[in-house]
């Protein structure tokens, strides 16, 4: 099988060569195309790496050695007909395997065994949900599957990011030849927010691809273009009421569509 070259050095990986190959290596199981998989998501662990080694004191070479088991274990379970990306469920799985690896070489304290074993259930059930979902969960989803207060949920996160001990001297691996501390790497949570918006539109613009064209042009009108209801129908001749109606009968397909890709993971 002919399969497209792809740096090692990129993050960005061919989503839909990658898929083509996971479902040949599920139907036929060939090593040979399970390494050819792993060469493609290469730069993918890689850029995991580097950003975790920001918060850890192990070595970028280390995390991306742990990330590959996180690839591997993805390569086997994931489900290329279950309509989700191979990226999101690739991506939770790596990093999965360095923050544990991570968390079990250096703990900062002794967290309460409660918050301890919530965290197990966490990692559990957030793998299970993304492979669902497509998408990482919300901490209300996971206080709703778990059937905990999501106060509790914001409280195991908060000692899993307490367990690791940094430095704010840290050296950091870098692409560039000088070298870099962590401590001018510190997020900009405003920036970071912007991230995540950025990173919440892609996923919408995706969903969009699988509804009706009118639903599809209110949504990106007035979600990802940001005008409002009355500049809406006004551009359009229709009343506002008319406007009302068409954005939640469009919003309501959107609904659909998650809901229907939500019910075809589940029953894989």
């Amino acid at each position: 099988m002919e399969s497209k070259k792809a740096s090692g050095n990129r993050s960005d990986i061919n989503t839909d060569l990658v898929h083509e190959l996971l479902a040949d290596y599920r139907a036929t199981k060939k090593p040979q195309v399970k390494e050819e998989i792993i060469r493609q998501c290469m730069g993918l662990v890689k850029k995991i790496a580097n950003g975790l080694a920001r918060r850890s004191t192990d070595s970028v070479d280390d995390l991306v050695q742990v990330g590959c088991i996180g690839l591997i274990k993805a390569i086997e379970n994931f489900d290329p007909d279950a309509g989700a990306k191979c990226t999101t469920y690739f991506t939770h799985l790596i990093a999965g395997e360095m923050r544990h690896y991570c968390r079990d070489k250096a703990m900062l304290f002794r967290a309460p065994r409660e918050l301890v074993e919530l965290n197990f259930r966490i990692s559990r059930m957030v793998q299970a949900l993304t492979y669902e979902f497509g998408r990482e969960p919300t901490d209300y989803e996971l206080a709703e599957a778990l059937d905990v207060d999501s106060k509790k949920i914001q409280e195991a996160f908060e000692v899993e990011r307490r367990r690791t001990l940094i430095s704010l001297d840290q050296t950091l691996s870098s692409d560039n030849s000088d070298d870099q501390v962590f401590l001018d790497t510190l997020v900009d949570m405003k920036y970071q927010y912007f991230t995540n918006l950025q990173e919440h539109r892609l996923v919408l613009q995706d969903a969009l691809k699988n509804i009706t064209p009118q639903a599809q042009e209110i949504i990106e009108e007035i979600f990802l273009n940001e005008q409002t209801q009355a500049s809406y129908a006004k551009r359009h001749k229709i009343s506002q009421m008319q406007t009302s109606r068409r954005l939640r009968s469009a919003l309501a397909e959107l609904r659909r569509y998650f809901h229907k890709i939500g019910q075809h993971q589940a029953a894989v």
